[in-house]
């Protein structure tokens, strides 16, 4: 899936919701045979999540991690024995209640654990060992989950992770970090505290023994606050001016559905992620950029 260069800019271009349902599935797997996605990570309480990891024989290029999901669909565990995490039909909460409740560690801490480690096990059960790990929402970077979620990530083997990094950058190339984080803190002070611990995560990561990213973007407003749009010459700027180090561009690719539990944003950009990522303008710029691609294992 890499190319040889002497670049020293490296790109994993990671496909979130691996096993959400079928189409999200043949999506990715098709963004990652016929396009330039690398990666990807499991959705493993979800309905296709077997599906997936019958796909996944089709992709032996590709590395496969864990999605953690905290925010959508019913748990691994018996509802009964998470009951802070669910609501009264034994669903996750929405992401929403999710941040709000976590970030003040109004969660039972064993709970959270449980889940997460019968996720683990899971996907190990199921024959899979993820090369890496990420959450749906990045729930499990809230402040509550994200020490529970390292320590379960050491225990059971996986030494990298997403980081967040790139979310409080106003632009995404710009080299001055102090000058967009005083942007940011002037004109989002309500998020500015969350993405000043994302850094804070990314040190923790390093010094706790995770290797992740330097930085983490994302096309669209739906799952990133930069401008970064679906044409190429905004692409083909960002690819020229992407900093050294490995990179992280998260997508959201798949086959147009009508799943209830998929948010309706969601449905409506990932055919065209899906479209964008088997372009074959695509590959051809990575390539004049001299980038080189990576899978999550490979750094």
């Amino acid at each position: 899936m890499s190319k040889k260069t002497s670049s020293n800019r490296r790109l994993i271009i990671n496909a979130d919701d691996f096993g959400f349902n079928r189409e999200i599935t043949d999506g990715i797997v098709e963004s990652h045979l016929n396009g330039v996605v690398t990666s990807t990570t499991l959705m493993i309480n979800m309905p296709a999540a077997e599906y997936a990891v019958e796909r996944a024989a089709d992709c032996p290029e590709m590395s496969i991690g864990l999605h953690v999901n905290l925010t959508a669909g019913k748990p691994v565990s018996d509802p009964s024995e998470v009951p802070s995490l669910v609501g009264p039909d034994g669903n996750f909460h929405d992401h929403q209640t999710f941040f709000r409740r976590a970030n003040l560690c109004r969660f039972n801490s064993a709970e959270l654990e449980l889940e997460m480690r019968r996720q683990l096990e899971k996907i190990h059960r199921l024959g899979l060992t993820p090369t890496h790990a990420d959450s749906h929402h990045h729930a499990a970077s809230c402040v509550q989950p994200f020490f529970i979620k390292l320590n379960l990530l050491k225990e059971f083997g996986i030494r990298r992770m997403r980081t967040h990094r790139g979310w409080y950058r106003a632009d995404p190339c710009s080299p001055n970090r102090f000058a967009t984080l005083m942007k940011t803190l002037k004109t989002n002070l309500r998020r500015a505290p969350f993405r000043m611990f994302y850094e804070v995560q990314h040190m923790i990561c390093r010094w706790r023994g995770i290797d992740t990213p330097s930085e983490r973007y994302g096309f669209g407003k739906v799952v990133s606050p930069l401008d970064m749009r679906f044409d190429m010459e905004c692409v083909e700027s960002f690819l020229q001016a992407m900093p050294r180090g490995v990179n992280e561009l998260c997508c959201h690719p798949g086959y147009l559905s009508e799943d209830p539990l998929d948010e309706p944003e969601f449905r409506v950009v990932r055919p065209q992620e899906l479209e964008f990522f088997t372009n074959d303008d695509l590959r051809k710029a990575l390539n004049e950029a001299n980038v080189e691609l990576i899978r999550y294992d490979a750094f």
